[in-house]
C-alpha cells in the first residue's frame, strides 16, 4: 500500500508538473501524500487494496489525458490495462470513475482542441476491457469457490496429510 501510495504521488507529480508546471506538480503530489482521508480511510498504511486502486484509476486518467493531448497509440493501451486491471483489483467503482472523468472533461478538451481521438471507441475498448477482466475475474473465483473445489481442498487438507 505505501509503494502503491508512493507511486501515485510521482505520477501526480509528473502529470501536474506536465500540464501545469513544476510548482503546481509539488503542490498537487504533497496535497496527495497529506490528505487525512487518504491516509486514514483508504489504507495507504493497512496492506489493502484500496492504494492499488487509487494508482490505477490515477494510471489511467493520467494515459488518457497522454492518448487525448499527444495521440500515442501506446497511451490508449496503457489506458486499457489499466482499466482491466482495475477490475481484478476492487470493484465497478473505479469503471464509474473513469467513465464520470472520461465523460466530465471530454467537452472542455473539444473546446481546448484535444478532444479525444476515436472517442466511441475508446469508451467502448476502456468499458469491454473492463468487463471482460471483470467477468474473467467472476469466472476464476467462482470456479475456486465451488462446491465441489472447497469440498475436495477440504477432503485433502483434512485427510491427505494423515497417509
Amino acid at each position: 500500500s505505501v509503494l502503491a501510495a508512493a507511486a501515485t504521488a510521482v505520477l501526480i507529480y509528473l502529470c501536474g508538473a506536465a500540464l501545469c508546471g513544476e510548482g503546481a506538480g509539488i503542490l498537487a503530489a504533497l496535497i496527495f501524500a497529506f490528505t487525512p482521508g487518504l491516509l486514514v480511510l483508504h489504507g495507504i498504511r493497512s496492506a489493502t487494496l484500496d492504494a492499488l486502486e487509487i494508482l490505477l484509476v490515477t494510471s489511467a486518467i493520467v494515459c488518457l489525458e497522454i492518448w487525448r493531448r499527444r495521440r500515442r497509440p501506446w497511451a490508449l493501451t496503457c489506458l486499457v490495462i489499466c482499466a482491466a486491471a482495475n477490475a481484478w483489483v476492487k470493484s465497478p467503482f473505479s469503471l464509474v470513475v473513469l467513465m464520470a472523468y472520461l465523460l466530465a472533461t471530454e467537452l472542455p478538451a473539444r473546446r481546448a482542441g484535444v478532444g479525444t481521438p476515436r472517442f466511441g471507441a475508446t469508451v467502448a475498448l476502456v468499458a469491454g476491457a473492463w468487463i471482460g477482466a471483470y467477468l474473467l475475474w467472476l469466472g476464476t473465483l467462482s470456479a475456486a469457490s465451488s462446491p465441489r473445489a472447497v469440498i475436495r481442498q477440504l477432503l485433502l487438507g483434512q485427510y491427505g496429510r494423515r497417509r
